[in-house]
């Protein structure tokens, strides 16, 4: 993990390898680059597009296209285009903090939405509008963007920055498919995840010095001792300081001393 997230340089998303590491390089590493196969990605997107237009067309119920949203969907309506931006709008409303969401946050949200809506289910009918924040990409007035160089500039002018002439126009299911998940929550515990899977190795080998420090015996790294609990972390971080500790003068040291005087043993 930690290997992939150092040495990545192009992270490829297909919708069902993005890895935690490759999250985490994306939101931290600016250097690192996002690909994806358009070819295969359109064709799906396409395909999930023009069932939603059928399904406009013959007059079927489709929540969130035709209806409105939550307490609101026993209403109807053939303004499908219209229902997106006020869906946008509305959802605007909302308040981050007291700061704006940290890019990091922002770069890895979108790329972990990216990656789920590339899978074709989402009903959206192009691939570019999936690497913006909704609000950004439909020109809002009150979107601001903050340059890599710390200048906050207008959605429309970072539009233009990016070689996009004019905000996007959504159309029907493009606004929910761009706002309706989790992905800023998963990306943020994607991060987390990788941190907290670098602590635990940290502790590991901090745990493995301690007891060459204390001249302590390695008993305690047996496996059948770890094993009889039954859980994996437990079972595995054993293994780890086992084989950290494999022949450490200090161990071999530790051990003709507690032989000689089991009493006096760390």
């Amino acid at each position: 993990m930690v290997s992939q997230f150092s040495q990545a340089q192009t992270v490829d998303i297909q919708g069902t390898t993005l890895t935690v590491a490759e999250v985490t390089a994306i939101a931290r590493r600016n250097e690192v680059k996002v690909n994806l196969d358009e070819a295969v990605a359109r064709d799906r997107v396409a395909k999930s597009a023009n069932w939603v237009a059928e399904n406009i067309s013959r007059g079927t119920d489709t929540y969130g296209v035709t209806t409105g949203f939550g307490a609101t969907s026993h209403r109807r309506t053939n303004k499908t285009a219209d229902l997106q931006t006020e869906l946008i709008r509305f959802l605007n409303a909302g308040v981050i903090g007291k700061e704006n969401l940290p890019s990091s946050y922002a770069k890895a949200g979108m790329l972990v939405r990216v990656n789920t809506l590339m899978q074709g289910y989402s009903g959206i009918r192009d691939l570019v509008p999936l690497s913006y924040i909704a609000g950004l990409i439909t020109g809002r007035h009150n979107s601001k963007v903050v340059t890599p160089e710390g200048e906050e500039i207008t959605a429309v002018e970072a539009l233009k920055r990016a070689g996009i002439p004019a905000p996007f126009e959504l159309q029907a299911k493009e606004g929910l498919a761009l706002v309706n998940g989790t992905a800023v929550g998963s990306a943020v515990a994607a991060t987390v995840c990788f941190d907290a899977n670098i602590l635990a190795l940290l502790s590991e080998v901090l745990s493995a010095l301690f007891c060459e420090v204390m001249h302590g015996k390695p008993e305690f790294t047996d496996p059948l001792t770890h094993e009889l609990k039954h859980h994996p972390g437990q079972i595995e971080s054993a293994a780890i300081m086992k084989h950290l500790l494999d022949e450490s003068d200090y161990m071999k040291e530790a051990k003709i001393r507690n032989e000689k005087d089991p009493l006096t043993k760390a």
